[in-house]
Order: structure tokens, then sequence, then C-alpha cells
């Protein structure tokens, strides 16, 4: 997000000036009601995708909702045995690559290691 300040500077009686700063206000988005709520409980996901590999991908898990991630909407994403998810079947499930990388976009790697995520 890119914030800017507006100063106005005006040059008063006896030649004093005065400055002044406006902070620019932000629109509220029409796609989203935010609401402000106490007690409410967070519930984990429950449906197991699959991913019990090593180094694999798990492609097209479907979202509960449309997902705006940077310029593009999805509505299904691909995860990674070795810690990272992607939006637009990268086909690479390695780890060791550096970031930005040329052939993967619109990337998450928040764990992104050597991992194994079978069941033993």
């Amino acid at each position: 997000m890119k914030l800017s300040l507006k100063l106005i500077a005006a040059l008063g009686a006896a030649g004093i000036f005065s400055l002044t700063a406006a902070r620019p206000t932000f629109a509220t988005s029409p796609d989203y009601i935010v609401t402000t709520t106490t007690g409410a409980s967070i519930v984990p996901g429950t449906s197991d995708v699959g991913n019990h590999c090593d180094d694999c991908l798990t492609n097209d898990i479907p979202l509960p909702f449309p997902v705006i991630f940077y310029d593009q909407v999805f509505t299904t994403f691909d995860v990674s045995s070795n810690g990272h998810l992607t939006f637009t079947n990268a086909g690479n499930s390695d780890y060791d690559f550096c970031l930005p990388h040329n052939t993967i976009s619109y990337l998450i790697a928040p764990g992104s290691a050597d991992l194994f995520t079978n069941d033993s």
C-alpha cells in the first residue's frame, strides 16, 4: 500500500507560515463486511487433502470462497509436500529454489524445506 501525505503551507499575517498535514481517507471495499465480535471460535480444517508423500504436489484443492491474490481471483490452490502453496499449477515440488522464482508465480512459501508428509 502506498501512503501519501498532503502538506499545505500558507503564509499568514506578519509573514508567519502555518503548516497543515492531511491524512488521506481510505475507501472501504464494497465486497467485504467487517464485523467485530467476541467469543467466536475458529473452526480448523477438517478435510485431509491427501498430501502424504515426499516431494510431490496435490493439485486443484477447492477453496471455500474466491480468493484474490495480487491481481487474480482463484478458486483452487496446489500444495507441495515441501511447505509451499501455489495458485497456478506450478508443477514443481522442489524446496530449494531462490525467491523470486522465474517459473513459479503466485506462491506462498511459509515453510519451504525438504519435508516428508507420509503417514509413517
